[in-house]
């Protein structure tokens, strides 16, 4: 699938974001606080559900079985998955997401 023509405007904006934190050889820092854990408010314009949908991994188990299909047919044969503290439930989630696919 090609990429999304109009993800290039928001990667754009998000460049500018990035550019100011401080300090400049240390952006990386500010970038990743509270990675997996919340957004922080210079970033909640760019979380939105179309985003989310195109970004990453997210949906209802019947979506999540049919994207994990496409990659296995694309020659993928390894995933990982994030597991949060708080949500170890999802272990078994994903185990019946994998088991059909």
């Amino acid at each position: 699938m090609p990429p999304n023509p109009a993800l290039y405007q928001i990667v754009r904006e998000y460049r500018t974001v990035y550019d100011s934190y401080t300090p400049a050889d240390a952006r990386y820092l500010t970038l990743h606080k509270g990675h997996l854990m919340f957004v922080r408010p210079e970033e909640d314009r760019f979380a939105t559900g179309d985003l989310i949908r195109a970004m990453t991994v997210t949906g209802a188990a019947p979506e999540l079985r049919d994207r994990m299909r496409r990659l296995k047919e694309a020659g993928y044969d390894e995933v990982v998955v994030q597991i949060t503290p708080g949500c170890e439930n999802m272990v078994e989630d994903w185990a019946r997401v994998f088991g059909t696919v």
